[in-house]
């Protein structure tokens, strides 16, 4: 009898260490997942404020260039290159 509750025991064990295993496995998938996201969006900040930089540096350097223009060479939404020039143009006035 003793030799049953031994196999009974280390089945029980065995599915305690799967169990374990798969919470496990399921945390470093969920982690990894996080990871993945926070990744894209120090990317998509790091994008646009790049972006940024470079409408600023136009707007300075060629004051007559149009918002259109600008956002036709750089890819962006017009309304990107509207926001950071309103942006510089309070900044001169404050």
């Amino acid at each position: 009898m003793g030799s049953e509750t031994e196999k009974f025991k280390r089945l029980d064990d065995d599915e305690e260490t799967r169990r374990l295993v798969e919470l496990r496995n399921k945390q470093l998938s969920d982690m990894n997942t996080n990871l993945e996201g926070a990744k894209k969006e120090g990317y998509r900040i790091g994008y646009r404020i790049g972006t940024e930089i470079v409408i600023k540096k136009i707007l300075k350097n060629m004051p007559d260039m149009t918002v259109e223009s600008i956002a036709e060479i750089l890819e962006v939404d017009i309304r990107q290159v509207e926001r950071v020039k309103n942006e510089q143009t309070n900044l001169k006035e404050n």
